[in-house]
Order: structure tokens, then C-alpha cells, then sequence
């Protein structure tokens, strides 16, 4: 996001980001599956049916995240400064890893400014409360409606839990994988350069490729 933007974990702008994820459940060919909002950038964890669906669905959500967003802060102009990258993953541990990062991002900030959170600590600025694959932390997915959609690829339902369920108390390292695109048809293609922001990093894919990203 461009300087002196107030932080999205704020309520208000959180409840708009919330929004704008519930609307793209919309969107055909097209899943954000789980997500994190951090201060100012988000990670996110994407299925797409096809590269197209991919290129689509980011153009959709950043237009309107920038429109939403200008609106509660009374501003104009360009809030998503910088591009996102993507690339093809297609193992179950590149998953569980993306899984880790996205979800537990907030404790790798707080770690990098010398801060703790409690051991069972969950993020309530991101999908983890609707997780089921935590460790030891049981919660329901039918508590509250998070944004997301479904995950409909075997690596994000499945495959992924062949490494284990994910430590809830997880500080995600600098090799770690932020954002990720599943892509549920090997017609998404290998790695190649899209546009959204340096924070990102990885994903997954069912029978083919994955892409990562980020968005900040």
C-alpha cells in the first residue's frame, strides 16, 4: 500500500477488505481460500481455474480493495503501490508451508519487533479462525464467515495434511511462503512474473500448477 495509509487491521478497514473477499466469492474460476491482513499488505491463498481466471479475479480485487478503500480513507489516486509475482508449486509441503506463513504472518512481525503472542493466540485479522488444521486448537468453519471459499483442489483439501497439521504457535521463517494461487488445471503454466506486491510468496496446485503472490 502507498505510505501514510492507515494500518488495514484497523476495523474499519479490515471490515472493508472483508467485504470486498465476501464479494469475490462471486467471481467463476476464481477462490481466495485463506488470507492474512497485516498492516499494510495482505497475503493471500488462491485457487484459479486457469491462468486467465487468475489475471481476472487479482484485476477484480484490487480495483475494488483501492476503490473501497479510497472511499473510507478520503482519499484519491493509487493505493496499491507495488506488483505481485507467481509461481508454479505442485507438492503437498509447498502448501503446508504457504499454509504456515499466511496464516501465522502476524507472529513473524511481532517476533521481528522483539514481541510475543500467547502459545494459542489466532489471528482474528485472517482466515485462521476458520482453520481446521491446527494442532491444537479446535474451531469451527461455520463460526463466522470469514470471506473465503472453499477449497476445491486436492493439494488445499487434502494434500497438504500428509506433513501434518499446522502448529498453531508457528513463526514463519524468511524462506517461508506468503500468498498463494492454486491453480486447478495445468494450463496455468510455470513460473512467470504477474503484478501485485513484494510481499508475497507461494501456492499450490491439484493436478497441475500453483502460482504465489501477495498484495501490498
Amino acid at each position: 500500500m502507498c505510505e501514510g495509509v492507515p494500518s488495514l487491521r484497523e476495523p474499519a478497514a479490515f471490515e472493508v477488505v472483508l467485504g470486498v473477499l465476501r464479494a469475490m466469492r462471486e467471481l467463476a474460476g476464481f477462490r481466495i481460500v485463506h488470507y492474512s491482513v497485516m498492516t499494510n499488505h495482505l497475503h493471500l491463498l488462491i485457487e484459479a481455474d486457469a491462468r486467465e481466471s487468475f489475471e481476472a479475479g487479482m484485476r477484480g480485487f484490487t480495483t475494488r480493495l483501492g476503490l473501497r478503500l479510497n472511499r473510507l480513507f478520503h482519499r484519491r489516486g493509487r493505493l496499491i503501490e507495488h506488483r505481485y509475482h507467481a509461481r508454479a508449486l505442485t507438492t503437498p509441503r509447498a502448501v503446508h508451508t504457504s499454509l504456515q506463513y499466511v496464516l501465522c504472518n502476524m507472529r513473524k512481525h511481532a517476533a521481528q519487533a522483539g514481541q510475543r503472542f500467547a502459545s494459542e493466540w489466532i489471528d482474528t485479522r485472517s482466515s485462521a479462525r476458520a482453520f481446521d488444521g491446527w494442532d491444537r486448537v479446535e474451531v469451527s468453519s461455520a463460526a463466522a464467515d470469514v470471506g473465503v471459499s472453499q477449497a476445491c483442489t486436492w493439494l488445499l483439501r487434502v494434500g497438504w495434511r500428509r506433513w501434518g497439521r499446522i502448529a498453531v504457535d508457528t513463526v514463519p521463517g524468511k524462506r517461508s511462503f506468503d500468498s498463494a494461487i492454486v491453480g486447478s488445471r495445468p494450463a496455468m503454466g510455470r513460473s512467470r512474473r504477474l503484478a501485485l506486491d513484494r510481499s508475497s510468496r507461494a501456492t499450490t496446485s491439484a493436478n497441475g500448477d500453483a502460482r504465489w503472490s501477495g498484495l501490498g
